[in-house]
């Protein structure tokens, strides 16, 4: 199996699972614990507004590590400086160099986007090699994301593999679980938009089952037009179901 390493890291509200941030991690500062962290940190930058300095105290981390938590383990300030996304990500046309990221990032992002909507003797037979051999037998038409010289995500377009007038259609669009909401997908949708500028309207398919994938594209100007394509398997009496959605240009 193949592994990843990024050197950037993401941070999720606590309260809003859906704002997240990328940041670089600059430095690290390892303690004991947090009497001795706030002795050495500027407490403006851990969290802290100016006039909430002269009040704060270590016991306020309490809630979250407790004293025997920080005996065990000590404690570490992180100094990050926060990235904007469409500063670093590259989306570009897939060469040759690419094939073997965006092969792992076809098998990885089936599985952490249909398990438990597929089945999963279906999807266990899908292999990793095969993934990338179809990156390296169809590279035509496929861009890919390139995030910290890392393929992340890819989309793929063509005409209408439904041979519908005036139309174009997106293949594919997946992006990695850990990248997710940074704007990649729209992204990714607004390049494919672009490239198939030719035509009047442009279709894609969505698994039935995937409701988050439906309304997503449904913000993004995407209708379902009640066309559905059944996708048999090698997997006895098993066969899955993908509506068609349009976008139509104003």
């Amino acid at each position: 199996m193949h592994s990843m390493e990024y050197s950037m890291e993401f941070f999720t509200h606590s309260t809003n699972k859906n704002n997240r941030i990328i940041v670089r991690v600059l430095n690290l500062s390892k303690f004991d614990n947090f009497d001795k962290l706030y002795q050495a940190l500027p407490l403006d930058k851990c969290g802290y507004k100016k006039d909430e300095v002269k009040n704060a105290h270590p016991n306020d981390m309490l809630e979250y590590y407790s004293i025997e938590q920080q005996n065990n383990y000590g404690v570490i300030g992180i100094e990050v400086d926060v990235v904007r996304v469409k500063e670093i990500i590259k989306i570009t046309d897939m060469t040759e160099e690419h094939y073997e990221q965006k092969g792992y990032v076809h098998y990885q992002s089936w599985n952490e986007t249909y398990t438990g909507l597929m089945n999963q003797e279906y999807l266990d037979k899908r292999a990793l090699e095969r993934c990338i051999l179809i990156a390296r037998q169809y590279p035509q038409n496929t861009i890919v994301t390139i995030l910290d010289n890392q393929v992340v995500g890819f989309a793929a377009y063509n005409k209408s593999s439904d041979n519908l007038d005036d139309t174009g259609e997106i293949y594919a669009i997946y992006i990695l679980q850990a990248f997710q909401k940074l704007g990649i997908g729209k992204s990714l949708l607004v390049e494919c938009k672009k490239r198939l500028n030719e035509f009047k309207q442009i279709s894609l398919y969505v698994l039935d089952k995937n409701y988050k994938a439906i309304k997503w594209y449904e913000a993004n100007g995407f209708n379902l037009d009640g066309h559905i394509k059944v996708e048999k398997t090698s997997i006895d009496n098993y066969s899955f179901f993908e509506l068609r959605m349009i976008y139509e240009k104003q």
